[in-house]
């Protein structure tokens, strides 16, 4: 794989713009222009937020309707290669799963789980089988359409969930443990959407398009230390396409990241569609206003030079403009990004294109 394919950049919620265009489009044609091919996108119920600026959004029932949005389109028929989408459905019922958010329970078949967020009284989250079915038919109908309408195309697009060790660890504790049940909900969770894609798949044979389900893991240094987590749990018992790493745990240092491939190409199944090479680095990075400069470039230079080594597929880096907020930085922004707020290029961002310009030698 080339350089131009193995490295990607994210746009989602940027803390700010240049222009008038959608910032959807306009993040897009800046990673496109600096010359990745691979570039990651949020679709969610929360697409207002995610793509505040310049956007006049509609209300919007599902995924579907969201990729084809006129603001929307314009990004995915551009020429990238891969597309990694974190896609969560966006109707009603589907939307109510409780690796999202927190939901009454809405059925007599719900699973309910308490949760002690360290805020009062327990929070009941809930699964059931309604919930499984609208998600399953968003998602086909999700992946048929990228199917169709891409045909012919080549493009890949990725399917995947965000962080699921944070997704069966209600408020985000690292130090808790999260029970057996969690695992095994997740786990049925994503082999269901796996299933939605497998079916669009069937239903739309030699249609030159790859769609994968993806699950995304995080916690991979707790796995290290022998604890419970998503990948030594739950994603020996999934049937995805390939997985995702967010990998701050063992990236920002360094040390462990090795150690951290190597235990998640143990853990993750091959598949039919990828093979045993199924695993990317979905995230990584950091806040260029809180570490060195020379942290920031040799933690990115690492993570490039081992995820080559290894064989992964992609290293996405987060991101392309700032989403987080800083009450201390003069520019507002905790500086996880590939262009600052003032429009000048971050440290990352020479270092970046030599590795883009090199492949194309």
């Amino acid at each position: 794989m080339n350089m131009q394919d193995l490295i990607g950049f994210t746009v989602m919620a940027p803390r700010y713009y240049f222009g008038d265009l959608p910032c959807m489009l306009e993040g897009a044609r800046r990673i496109y222009e600096f010359g990745s091919r691979t570039i990651k996108l949020v679709l969610s119920p929360n697409y207002r937020g995610e793509y505040p600026h310049n956007h006049d959004w509609p209300e919007l029932g599902s995924l579907t309707e969201l990729v084809s949005h006129p603001q929307v389109k314009p990004v995915f028929d551009m020429n990238f290669h891969t597309f990694v989408l974190e896609a969560y459905p966006l109707s009603p019922v589907a939307r109510d799963c409780p690796f999202m958010h927190l939901t009454p329970p809405v059925s007599d078949d719900c699973v309910v789980l308490d949760e002690n967020t360290g805020l009062g009284e327990p929070i009941k989250r809930v699964f059931c089988s309604e919930q499984l079915k609208a998600e399953y038919e968003e998602i086909y109908r999700f992946a048929s359409y990228l199917h169709e309408e891409y045909a012919g195309s080549g493009k890949t697009f990725i399917i995947q969930n965000w962080e699921s060790d944070w997704s069966v660890r209600g408020k985000g504790d690292p130090n808790m443990d999260p029970p057996p049940e969690k695992m095994e909900q997740l786990v049925t969770w994503i082999n269901n959407r796996q299933d939605a894609v497998d079916a669009a798949r069937r239903d739309h044979p030699g249609s030159g398009v790859n769609v994968w389900n993806c699950a995304e893991v995080n916690l991979v240094a707790h796995a290290l230390e022998g604890r419970p987590t998503v990948t030594t749990c739950a994603v020996p018992k999934m049937r995805c396409d390939i997985y995702s790493y967010s990998s701050y745990d063992t990236s920002i240092a360094g040390t462990q990241l090795s150690d951290a491939l190597d235990l998640l190409l143990k853990y993750c199944p091959p598949s039919e569609t990828v093979g045993d090479k199924n695993l990317f680095i979905g995230e990584y990075g950091l806040p260029e206003n809180e570490f060195p400069v020379e942290q920031q470039l040799s933690s990115l230079e690492n993570v490039v030079t081992l995820a080559m080594k290894k064989g992964l597929r992609h290293v996405i880096y987060w991101e392309l403009y700032c989403n987080e907020k800083s009450l201390t930085h003069p520019s507002g922004c905790r500086g996880f990004w590939l262009i600052r707020k003032d429009g000048s290029p971050a440290p990352c961002y020479p270092v970046f294109k030599r590795m883009l310009e090199e492949n194309e030698k």
